[in-house]
């Protein structure tokens, strides 16, 4: 068991989605339209890339792994078996997979979060509201729309937003919402996290809750301070007395991966890089 760990003892851990279960799903809202974003991570070692979706309903909006949204597609579109086994390989390969689903404004005026430390799923609820200061004078165009500037402190972070009058939406990529306007880029002071939209579509399908799984309840201090304390030396602060279960597969590539009590474990390009505080 310790030398298999010592093994895996590089990887950062990642919540594989296995994307099943809608029945356990509960409709919350109806998509008008979605866009997708793609999130850089800016590190001294390397830059890692992700694929983000931001689905927009008239109340409340649904933001989660590209990858993710793509298996619970077709399941919802009852592909058959061959086509949603192929999509669920996808996630399962995903070097980069965008680990929270965030729903906004869900409950009203709130953040719902669902995060893993692993081996355990967690869940907690923040305000959304956040103080923006908005610069009227200060416009670029992103996806053919113009956006306006704001800007605002969030988890320890000066955060800059460029947000599209036209898309009246008060929603935005990771947890950033609340202005006038859908939030089509935002980036930390340092440059390190940036979300861009790269495709806005009109769209009309359901906004579900996740499927119903045991979660852990958390305050939004505690849960982070926990996952970034984790994440920055994950087999050091993995309770061994914690983990039930951990199998290796092997891919078509001759890629291993790891799964500890059913979580994947995915490599860390480079050293961990928060995103709050």
């Amino acid at each position: 068991m310790k030398k298999n760990l010592i093994i895996i003892g590089m990887c950062i851990v990642y919540l594989l989605s296995s994307g099943a279960n809608l029945k356990a799903q509960k409709k919350i809202d109806n998509s008008i339209f979605e866009c997708i974003y793609s999130y850089n991570q800016n590190k001294e070692q390397a830059s890692n890339k992700y694929f983000t979706m931001l689905e927009i309903g008239s109340k409340i909006a649904k933001f989660e792994d590209y990858a993710h949204y793509q298996l619970d597609s077709v399941i919802a579109a009852k592909a058959n078996k061959e086509e949603i086994d192929k999509y669920k390989k996808q996630v399962e390969k995903s070097a980069f997979y965008f680990e929270p689903t965030i729903i906004q404004n869900f409950p009203t005026g709130k953040i719902s979060v669902f995060d893993v430390i692993v081996p355990d799923y967690y869940t907690y609820n923040e305000n959304s509201k956040k103080d923006w200061k908005i610069y009227y004078k200060e416009k670029k165009k992103i996806c053919g729309y113009d956006c306006y500037k704001a800007t605002t402190e969030y988890g320890g972070k000066k955060w800059t937003a460029w947000f599209a009058l036209k898309i009246q939406a008060p929603f935005g990529p990771w947890k950033l919402s609340g202005l006038p306007g859908l939030i089509l880029k935002a980036s930390d002071d340092k440059n390190q996290h940036v979300f861009e939209a790269i495709s806005i579509r009109k769209n009309d399908r359901n906004i579900c809750s996740l499927a119903k799984k045991q979660r852990i309840k958390s305050s939004r201090d505690k849960f982070v301070k926990r996952k970034n304390v984790v994440y920055a030396n994950p087999m050091k602060n993995i309770p061994v007395e914690s983990i039930s279960s951990m199998t290796v597969k092997l891919l078509e590539n001759n890629t291993k991966i790891a799964y500890i009590n059913g979580l994947r474990l995915r490599m860390n390009h480079g050293a961990y890089l928060p995103i709050e505080k």
